[in-house]
């Protein structure tokens, strides 16, 4: 899965200047049917984010979990 997002930085529409930041995730099947896990391993404690994804009916959901340094999420 790849995205954009363009990003305003002032927020005005008519005369802002603009970011763009480019991303990508990559999953692997799961053992379990429609589901999908994130290609890379990592910690989540150490700040990197918990990524899986999965597949019911017609529509694909992505889910991201990422642990603070204060241990809330």
């Amino acid at each position: 899965m790849s995205w954009s997002t363009i990003l305003r930085l002032d927020g005005d529409a008519d005369d802002s200047e603009i970011k763009q930041n480019h991303d990508a995730l990559f999953f692997e099947p799961s053992d379990r049917a429609n589901v999908f896990q994130g290609g890379v391993e990592v910690d989540p404690v150490a700040g990197w984010p918990f990524i899986w994804a999965r597949i019911k009916d017609r529509t694909l959901t992505f889910h991201s979990l990422r642990v603070h340094e204060d241990g809330s999420y």
